[in-house]
């Protein structure tokens, strides 16, 4: 082989991505139930695509698109549909490193379902924040609202579903997502509500 050949081969070789290791071996052995609609092949293809700096979207089992959006070595975001989204943190905990995932779905507003694993993906048992509706309410400028509207929307808030995000820092962000409400109520809901934000911190989320 020419040696200008060679040297073309161990450049381009040299400028390929290297995989960011434990994070995509957790997501391409999560289990099926986790992750239902994208087999070994499509997470592989996806992690190749976002590797190589491509759009890193294939298609799912049920011909729809999933897309993954981002990935560092403790964080993995994947748009599964249009509907549907889901991300995996690998954070520190006492008796080890663990996986925290957030599965949102969106259909009348947007809600979030909380779980935690260790990293055989073997289920654990969190304790994830669950605080009562109440807990989102802010004190509203007293000129802002009707009292019709803000006794409705008192009324309402329990059934409103919570999403959830994680932000830097290892903490986890709760909204009430008000979006399916009338027009005047999702005002309401803009003055009265605000997110709660809990630091995970020596296998508990505290409120802060």
């Amino acid at each position: 082989m020419p040696r200008f050949v060679l040297l073309y081969i161990l450049i381009l070789c040299s400028a390929l991505p290297l995989r960011a290791g434990l994070i995509d071996s957790l997501f391409v052995n999560a289990p099926q139930d986790v992750l239902p609609l994208l087999g070994q092949t499509e997470r592989l293809d996806l992690l190749d695509l976002y590797d190589y700096r491509l759009k890193a979207e294939v298609e799912n089992r049920l011909g729809g698109r999933s897309l993954l959006e981002y990935k560092d070595s403790c964080t993995l975001r994947l748009r599964i549909s249009d509907a549907e989204s889901w991300e995996m943190h690998c954070v520190p905990g006492e008796g080890g490193a663990l996986l925290v995932c957030l599965n949102s779905v969106r259909a009348a507003g947007e809600m979030t379902r909380l779980s935690a694993y260790n990293l055989s993906w073997q289920p654990l048992k969190m304790a994830f924040p669950k605080p009562d509706s109440k807990h989102f309410l802010t004190a509203a400028p007293a000129d802002s609202l009707t009292d019709a509207d803000l006794s409705a929307l008192h009324v309402l808030l329990p059934a409103l579903p919570v999403a959830a995000s994680w932000q830097e820092g290892n903490r986890l962000q709760l909204r009430i997502d008000a979006s399916a409400l009338a027009t005047d109520l999702r005002r309401a809901a803009r003055l009265c509500l605000r997110p709660l934000t809990y630091e995970y911190r020596k296998g508990a989320f505290v409120l802060q």
